[in-house]
Order: structure tokens, then sequence, then C-alpha cells
């Protein structure tokens, strides 16, 4: 019997992929949606792969693959992620996880990268680059304090939302800090988590310097939107609309940050990536084609959604079902709300 342990914490995910391997021989499914409920199932059963989100909240995915490092053990890994951008990836890639996912999951890939993985156990690479790992950090803008060392040498680089605020090491503090850890190879890393550390010792211009030195280059391309247009657009809706228009949010998915909104709501929103998920699957499973533009929900209580694809962004309005507003919407709003959308890509 191969143990398998599922980390995400988001639990329909949870619960999709689980019951997609269920049908595994010999395997057993384990769940956690973050790293420490993870680190509890590894401490008290003997687990054979690991399948694992990257952002998590408490102790994330990149955390528990820097704890397996540090402890010598060797698991095999294997990461989804909702992560669309290829600079994204490519920096996931850097940091030595070679086994990744995108969501939505392909299922049938899945089940044939964790077969590999159980015959093939101990292949997967799971090290650490310290720059790699710190332009993800900017990318996702996540915080962490971070432990380095090499022979008789160590230091410290806090990280707050993406930006290093504090570096030390040996005898050099600040940028020239940051300069010589990021030189260095072959260092041991530890993750200790967020960062609590008030004092900080880079400058606005070294922030500056830091980020164009070692993170922009070309890392981040995926295309900006207009908020001027977006929130233009927005103003119509509500003369179109009226009192139909209950709720409307443009929204990041790769962070699910809010872009613009009207009487957003986020646990309904932010719900929907996972509705996404979940409906990509099952049209793949009957061998129908993915989603395309867009997508509309008929709900209870006279509400239906609306949900605009557009890349790695989504446009969701919440309306109520009167006065012919599903004829408005196909004629009128959608159309124009794509046009809204794809002009306001900068």
């Amino acid at each position: 019997m191969k143990n398998i342990l599922i980390l995400d914490d988001d639990p329909v995910i949870l619960e999709i992929i689980k019951n997609e391997l269920d049908s595994l021989k010999d395997c057993k499914i384990f769940l956690a949606s973050n790293g420490v409920e993870g680190l509890d199932i590894l401490n008290s059963v003997k687990v054979d792969l690991i399948i694992t989100d990257i952002l998590m909240p408490e102790f994330d995915g990149i955390q528990l693959i820097s704890y397996l490092n540090e402890n010598q053990i060797n698991i095999p890994v294997l990461v989804i992620t909702s992560v669309k951008d290829t600079d994204v990836i490519n920096q996931v890639i850097s940091l030595g996880i070679t086994n990744i996912l995108k969501k939505p999951i392909d299922f049938s890939e899945l089940k044939k990268k964790i077969n590999i993985a159980i015959k093939s156990h101990g292949t997967f690479e799971k090290n650490l680059d310290l720059l790699s790992l710190c332009k993800l950090f900017f990318i996702e803008k996540k915080s962490s304090e971070i432990s380095v060392a090499k022979e008789n040498s160590s230091g410290t680089l806090c990280v707050k939302m993406g930006q290093i605020t504090y570096a030390e090491f040996d005898l050099l503090k600040g940028k020239k800090a940051v300069e010589k850890i990021f030189s260095l190879s072959d260092l041991k890393i530890d993750l200790k988590g967020k960062c609590n550390r008030t004092e900080n010792n880079i400058s606005e211009d070294d922030t500056k310097y830091i980020s164009e030195k070692f993170f922009n280059s070309g890392d981040r391309k995926k295309p900006g939107l207009n908020i001027s247009i977006i929130n233009g657009a927005i103003e119509k809706l509500k003369i179109d609309l009226g009192e139909r228009l209950l709720a409307t949010s443009i929204w990041d998915t790769i962070n699910l940050q809010t872009i613009a909104e009207f009487n957003y709501d986020k646990e309904t929103f932010s719900s929907f990536n996972n509705v996404e998920v979940h409906l990509n699957n099952a049209l793949k499973q009957g061998d129908f084609p993915e989603l395309d533009d867009y997508y509309i929900l008929n709900m209870k209580k006279d509400r239906m959604i609306l949900v605009l694809l557009l890349g790695n962004y989504h446009w969701g309005l919440m309306v109520l079902r009167k006065d012919g507003v599903m004829g408005l919407l196909i004629s009128v709003i959608i159309p124009e709300l794509q046009k809204v959308f794809k002009s306001a890509l900068s």
C-alpha cells in the first residue's frame, strides 16, 4: 500500500483530487490544507509521495520542500499550481521543483506522474535556489525571513510583500549583504516563515536597485489592466443594469487580488476559480472542449452569475434574474465587456 499526501488550502480542490485518485490501486490518500497539517501526517505515517500546492497559509509548499531538504527526508514531490504565467512557472522550475502540473489538473497526466514517482522513488529534485526563491517571492508578493549559511558564514534576508527589507551576511549589511548572498552558490537555506523583524536596513533607492538588478529582468510579462477603462465600464454597468446589478468584480486568477469592484464579496467571487476548475474537469472527462470566453450560472434566490475569462483575469457579475436580463446579458453586456476587457489590457 502506497500513501499519498495531498496539500492544498482549497477544500474543493482537495476533494476533487481525492475523488479522482481514489481509483488508484494500492494507494491510500491523506489530505492536508497547509504544511503544518502535512507535517503532522508525515510524522505519523510513512508517506510515499507528496502532491502540494505552492501557495498556502501558515506553511506553504516551498517551506515544506525546504523542510524536507533540511531534514534529508527523501520523498518524491509533485507540485500543482494555479499559476498560469510562463515566467512564474519557470521560476518554480528553477527552484528545483521539476514536476509541475497546472490547474485545472489533467488527471490522466497526474496519474502517470504518480506512477512514475512511486516507481522511481527519490528521483524528484527538491533543491532550492535562493535567487529563484526570492524572485518567486517578488512576483507573488510573499513574506518570509530566510536564514542562509555557507561554511563558516551565515546571514539573514527579511522579505516583506516580495521586497527585501533587511539583509546581513557576516559583517555586511543592507544592499552589500544582498549582493554578496546572491553571488554565492550552494547555500544552506532555511525558511523561517513570516518576517517579524521591524528593523529595515534597505533604503528605497536600494530596493529599486535590487529589484531592477535581480528581479526585473523580464520576469513579469503578464499584461496589466487599464483601471480607468475598467472603472468606466463598471459605472456604465450600473446604469445599464440598474438595480439588477448586485455586484461585480475583476480579479487576478493567480493571486486572487481584486483589480476593481462594486459591492464585492471576496468569498463569493474567489470561489469561481474553483467552479472553473471543476467545470473544465467535468467537460474534459466527457470529451467536451474546455470553457471558452465566459460561462453563466443560473442560481437560486433569483440570481445569475456571469464570469468572463481573459487570460489571467476574470470578470464576474452577479445580477438579479428579472426583466429579460438574460437577453440583455447575451446581446449587449457580454459583447461590450469583452471589448472593454481587451482594450483595457496594456
